[in-house]
């Protein structure tokens, strides 16, 4: 998920090569959450699509006002541009976002999108395209992977690798999912893998690659409303289809969490995990926390914000 932070535009500088800020609006996206996006090094410039606009209460969505906006926030001129390409996908939040490095595109899959406060949401299968040159959607990968969202991947060697999330179309129930599938990036297609010692279903999870194997950690099953949360890392060996569990979450561990950020580090042949929401008595945090591939172990960079008060209701808790 991202957090937006807004600030002015610094005008035209003396530097020819820089972009004509000038020319850009003073636009900036509303408040919105079940959002994600890729960093476009080569235009210096953050790009995110479409989320959900709806508060949450009681720590669910409620009414749900999802948007199918494009936007970019241009650090050259620390602002950001609503972006109106033709043929975008629909509006939808809890998707899954990907950045082809090679292809200059960021990927977009699934999803769920829903009008209203009630009834089923509307969860998506199909695959997307953003030219990040061209500022343009295209549909690509035709059928493939089934209908999901609060799924997870990252790009391994020339694949797209994407493990679980969640099935179900009902706002009140999960179903999640331990599949893998592989989205080839020359041939844009979909194939399923055949894995071993697959990792238990799960949604909310997060995800990472060092360029030959795809990492997963934490996330949650059919009680993610409430917990317990996983806290365990796997990886997966694409050429040989197997899972290995790294850490299963105990001893001086993360606690167990749904929605956090994971990155890999090539510099330090590390994991960098930060945030989401915990299984203990804090919730949402803010904790920075480093996994070494080397010696498969946990260290906390950064403890974070502690718990202080209690909460004042279900999901309803003090500054």
């Amino acid at each position: 998920m991202l957090a937006l932070v807004i600030v002015g535009c610094k005008g035209e500088t003396e530097d020819t090569d820089a972009p004509q800020c000038v020319d850009i609006p003073i636009d900036v996206p509303s408040g919105r959450g079940e959002i994600d996006g890729v960093f476009d090094t080569d235009n210096n410039r953050l790009v995110f699509f479409g989320g959900n606009e709806a508060v949450p209460v009681n720590c669910s969505p409620g009414s749900t006002s999802f948007v199918g906006e494009t936007w970019a926030y241009e650090r050259d001129c620390d602002n950001f541009r609503l972006l109106d390409p033709a043929d975008s996908p629909k509006q939808r939040g809890r998707y899954a976002v990907e950045l082809d490095t090679a292809g200059r595109r960021m990927l977009l899959q699934g999803g769920r999108f829903r009008k209203g406060e009630s009834g089923d949401y509307t969860v998506f299968d199909d695959t997307w395209a953003f030219d990040l040159d061209a500022d343009s959607w295209s549909k690509i990968g035709g059928k493939g992977m089934s209908k999901r969202s609060n799924h997870a991947g990252a790009v391994v060697g020339n694949a797209w690798l994407i493990f679980g999330g969640n099935s179900a179309a009902s706002g009140a129930s999960f179903t999640p999912l331990d599949d893998t599938w592989s989205f080839d990036l020359s041939k844009d297609e979909w194939t399923e893998l055949t894995t071993t010692n697959n990792p238990a279903r799960r949604l909310y999870h997060s995800a990472a690659s060092d360029g030959e194997r795809l990492y997963v950690y934490g996330g949650g099953d059919e009680g993610a409303f409430l917990g317990d949360f996983h806290g365990d890392m796997w990886a997966l060996d694409p050429d040989s289809g197997a899972w290995t569990e790294l850490h299963d979450g105990s001893g001086s561990a993360p606690i167990p969490r749904i929605w956090a950020n994971m990155e890999y580090d090539s510099g330090n042949n590390r994991l960098i995990l930060f945030g989401g929401h915990d299984d203990g008595i804090l919730g949402n945090n803010n904790e920075l926390w480093s996994f070494d591939l080397d010696s498969s172990s946990w260290e906390n960079l950064s403890e974070g914000d502690v718990f202080a008060n209690g909460q004042n209701d279900v999901c309803d808790f003090p500054a």
